[in-house]
């Protein structure tokens, strides 16, 4: 040995030094100025020439760092070259020395040998321990000797043992301290980029409602044009025949209260059919409704990102949209033609336009709203009713009976009710008969197909009986040659059946067997297409049908077609309203999205800081994270009540009935609300009676939802003074308490009026309100329910400007069902006795999982993760498990169909031709003849989405954010819990 070789003076293993190092971990709340300071206390113990610590102690990485080292006057360092150094074979079998010992190493005197990195350093002795904190990779932590050789004593290395196992638990702990404020920042940032989405959201349905309202501008220029054409054709009424005043007038009050019911009729079609666009001010589609997708022949998702004027080119209606762009004042046109250049075999259609920009706050125009209304059948239809009604002018002064009769019969027809088009028909039949001394009169409609034909109404004199029972589904082959008369839009006139061709001896014998003589037929038709016949028939023996008849039964069955098709019509506008009720239900789809998007991080937020709630020793950070508890949960119940709302409105809320504190309700409460009071100043307080530390059975989350609605609207609405909850004691006896909760503040206060619809849906003071305050207006009628459901009731006392007062009274159990601890007890013994499983973890989420692994490994558990339903099927088949969590949602293959597809290898089933046949085969292969429980964790919180999992083949169902005595509990019922 060199002669130089020394050990250091005094006794470095003392307790002194060991309560020295304990005092600077203690004390120390930052990592490097930790470490640094425990290096330099490392060379004033140990008398060493440098003191360091590098990371990773990892052989298995590319370098290796010294971010923290003290050394001797004289002695450099590694750091101060400020670069990472490469892993060695040398140097990875320190590392290796250093993790395979339970106590520190020595290398070169007396030792393992020097690395050729440590001698090029000039070290001659190292002394080196690995530390092990709770978060990353391991550290290695140890000194140099660089003066001299050196021996070191079993006492120097017990002493860095110590040193460095209180140096990896400091470690630990501030390791974890800072990846916690990291998280937190995280999470702050997901929840300020979900606020800018909501935004978003809000601003693109203003720009809905700014289209529907240009939308009624347009119906409302359509009403006054069809006004002014109907008063024209009534003066050329006026002046052809003066008596026809009388029958005039009695029409223009029809005429008047149709333009009334077409106005709420617009109305309910405006909801559902009108063409929507919206487009930026380069004319780049940012998005288009159904219905105009339908009427351009593309799905909605087609349109984003194109070009209007690249789809559908014409110069002279870009000129109109640059020319809104650049004067930012709106336009509009009625009934604008339009041909589709993809589309020709529609030919000239007709458009309602209503053309609005789309402005900033400085006025810039940024965006236009193209509302259209494809108004082609409606203006088809007044071309077609103005050359019917300018030949009826061209017949007045002679058939001045005829149109009386015809404008009584029309009349009766115009506003009818569906349901009486039917018997007014049939009227209209007997008095046309009665008229035209006709023996019957009748309506027959062809079926779709025209295979068919029915008698749909009639009217006989009693010299026929004809029974429409009697007609009904009759083949058109069985009058082969006077259908196709009629399916030819030709009239059959036969004055006499001795008349009749010989191709139609057929007909004859079945028109005389029945007594008939004389017929007239004559098509229906709508739209060129034949739905039907009228017809008239005589027992004459000859009976000459006039062309002034022939008219008249013309007329009345254009009236008789178009008061069928309105019928028809309004039967269709009726499931068309049915149909439009139900897209209320994406309302549930919307509030399903937002509880998935929100439980997803309050699972994390929930998850992990119950996790440091057993962690925390100190206090104030237990007051701290038990705040973050309780708003977080807080949060939770509100999610859950706005999922809930449609059943609290329907009575089917279910009301929790378990043990709570009053007093810890109520400070929650303050606590959750004492930032925002701190902040305008005001006092928060509270008053409960007495007996608060005694529990209360009753659905607490409901309770803190009700208290926090109205002092959250009291914070919300006072600007200075105070805000004071006052608990009464009303009633007691053995098993029920009636309590009596007054929020109180000094705010702005309730007008009189408002006061009456204060708890009504949406319902606020006045817009300003809304827009200075925000909310939705849905809290105080959430409460009110809540409370109604806790048996009492809940009103207010206010005047403006001086403050409010809440009052309402709920009652509670003051003890709780006996059967509710035997349960609690039941299953905690049920998870005690419960073996260890081997889990398969299946969630996308980092953060989940890493929270759920966190639990179930806390239990004794072995978990295995999976990140997609796929990754799911290929651990499958290789390794058997006890347990699957599967969450539903997640990327290329989701747990629903992930469940299904086990299910099926299960049953042993086949999967010939399926895209990933021979994964499941492989997963068949392992899996026939048994059955793994599956249980969903899933952010869906809807009604519906138990049932769907339950469905796909899942045991069972868990919502997060959950507990984990949820889980546990759920793990303890599955049957048939067997450990591998």
């Amino acid at each position: 040995m060199p002669s130089d070789t020394t050990s250091p003076a005094g006794n470095p293993d003392s307790l002194v030094a060991i309560r020295e190092f304990a005092d600077i971990i203690k004390k120390e709340r930052d990592i490097e100025q930790l470490l640094s300071t425990l290096c330099g206390k490392i060379l004033a113990v140990f008398h060493c020439d440098r003191a360091w610590l590098l990371f990773p102690c990892d052989p298995a990485t590319d370098t290796w760092q010294v971010p923290i080292e003290r050394t001797a006057p004289g002695f450099p360092g590694a750091s101060g070259q400020l670069r990472s150094f490469p892993m060695a074979p040398d140097s990875a079998a320190v590392f290796q020395a250093a993790l395979a010992s339970d106590a520190p190493v020595a290398f070169g005197c007396g030792g393992l040998p020097l690395t050729e990195a440590l001698q090029q350093f000039g070290v001659r002795s190292q002394l080196a321990t690995a530390i092990y904190p709770r978060v990353g990779k391991p550290w290695l932590f140890g000194m140099h000797q660089c003066s001299k050789e050196r021996i070191w004593t079993e006492g120097e290395i017990r002493l860095l043992h110590i040193i460095g196992v209180m140096t990896g638990e400091a470690l630990g702990n501030l390791l974890f301290q800072r990846d916690l404020e990291k998280m937190n920042a995280m999470l702050e940032q997901r929840v300020s980029e979900r606020t800018t989405f909501l935004r978003e959201e809000i601003r693109k349905r203003q720009l809905a409602e700014e289209a529907i309202l240009a939308y009624r501008d347009i119906l409302e220029q359509k009403v006054a044009s069809r006004t002014a054409e109907l008063e024209a054709s009534t003066r050329k009424l006026q002046e052809s025949n003066a008596s026809l005043s009388r029958e005039i007038d009695e029409r223009h009050a029809v005429e008047k209260e149709l333009r009334k019911t077409h106005d709420q009729l617009a109305v309910i079609f405006a909801t559902t059919h009108f063409n929507l666009v919206f487009l930026d001010r380069e004319f780049n589609f940012i998005r288009v409704n159904k219905a105009y997708a339908d009427a351009c022949g593309h799905p909605p998702d087609f349109f984003p990102g194109r070009n209007h004027f690249a789809l559908y080119p014409h110069p002279e209606n870009q000129a109109i949209f640059q020319r809104v762009v650049d004067t930012g004042e709106p336009y509009t046109i009625h009934a604008k033609p339009f041909v589709y250049p993809d589309r020709p075999e529609l030919g000239t259609t007709y458009w309602d336009w209503s053309l609005r920009p789309v402005k900033d706050d400085a006025g810039r125009v940024t965006g236009l709203i193209f509302a259209l209304i494809d108004v082609t059948g409606a203006k088809r239809a007044e071309l077609e009713l103005r050359r019917h009604r300018d030949h009826l002018e061209e017949l007045v002064a002679e058939r001045i009976r005829m149109e009386t009769l015809v404008m009584d019969i029309s009349s009766r027809f115009i506003n009818l009710a569906a349901q009486e088009v039917d018997e007014q028909i049939e009227a209209a039949l007997e008095r046309l008969c009665t008229f035209t001394d006709t023996d019957s009169g009748y309506l027959f409609r062809f079926s779709d197909d025209a295979a068919t034909f029915s008698m749909t109404h009639c009217w006989n004199s009693n010299r026929l009986s004809t029974r429409k029972e009697d007609l009904q589904e009759l083949p058109v082959s069985s009058m082969p040659w006077w259908t196709a008369q009629l399916l030819n839009q030709k009239n059959v006139m036969v004055s006499s059946t001795a008349d009749l061709p010989e191709e139609a001896a057929l007909e004859k014998r079945i028109i005389e067997k029945q007594g008939i003589r004389s017929i007239l037929d004559m098509p229906l038709v709508y739209q060129n297409k034949i739905l039907g016949f009228l017809g008239f028939s005589s027992t004459m023996p000859h009976r000459r049908w006039s062309g002034k008849e022939i008219n008249l039964f013309q007329m009345v069955g254009q009236v008789f077609t178009s008061a069928l098709e309105r019928k028809q019509a309004e039967q269709s506008l009726l499931q068309a309203k049915r149909a439009a009720e139900k897209s209320n239900q994406a309302k549930s789809e919307f509030l399903a999205n937002m509880s998935h998007e929100i439980r997803t991080p309050m699972n994390v937020i929930i998850g992990m800081n119950r996790l440091a709630l057993e962690l925390a020793a100190d206090p104030r950070q237990r007051d701290y994270l038990e705040t973050v508890q309780i708003s977080s949960e807080a949060l939770l119940s509100l999610l859950d009540d706005i999922l809930d709302f449609s059943k609290i409105e329907a009575g089917q809320i279910n009301m929790a009935q378990r043990p709570f504190h009053l007093k810890k309700v109520v400070k929650g409460v303050l606590k959750t609300l004492a930032a925002t009071a701190a902040k305008k100043g005001l006092a928060l307080s509270c008053t409960l009676p007495p007996l608060t530390c005694a529990p209360l059975v009753g659905d607490e989350y409901r309770l803190r939802q009700i208290l926090l609605n109205l002092a959250g609207n009291a914070c919300k609405f006072t600007d200075k003074g105070s805000v004071t909850i006052e608990v009464l004691e009303l009633y007691r006896d053995r098993n029920k308490v009636q309590l009596q909760f007054k929020v109180t503040d000094t705010g702005r206060g309730i007008s009189k009026e408002f006061q009456e619809r204060l708890f009504e849906k949406f319902s606020q003071e006045d817009a300003g309100t809304a827009r200075k305050f925000g909310g939705t207006g849905l809290g105080l009628a959430i409460s009110k329910k809540l409370v109604e459901l806790h048996g009492g009731r809940i009103r207010v006392e206010s005047e403006p400007g001086r403050g409010s007062t809440f009052i309402f009274t709920c009652d509670f159990a003051t003890s709780a069902p006996k059967t509710a601890s035997g349960k609690k007890d039941t299953a905690a013994a049920d998870r005690k006795a419960a073996p260890r499983l081997r889990i398969l973890l299946a969630e996308d989420n980092q953060f989940n999982r890493y929270f759920a692994k966190v639990v179930l490994e806390k239990h004794g558990h072995a978990v295995s993760e999976a990140e997609n339903g796929l990754e799911v099927l290929a651990k499958l088949a290789r390794e058997p498990y006890d347990l699957i969590l599967m969450d539903v949602q997640m990327p290329e293959l989701d747990g629903l169909e992930a469940t299904r597809l086990v299910r099926r290898c299960e049953a042993d089933e086949l999967f010939a031709g399926h895209p990933r046949q021979e994964l499941l085969e492989r997963v068949r292969a392992h899996l026939a003849g048994g059955r793994i429980p599956i249980v969903a964790m899933t952010a869906h919180a809807m009604a519906d989405d138990r049932r769907r999992c339950i469905e796909a083949g899942m045991d069972d169902y868990v919502t997060k954010p959950f507990k984990p005595e949820e889980i546990l509990n759920i793990i303890g019922r599955l049957p048939g819990r067997q450990a591998h």
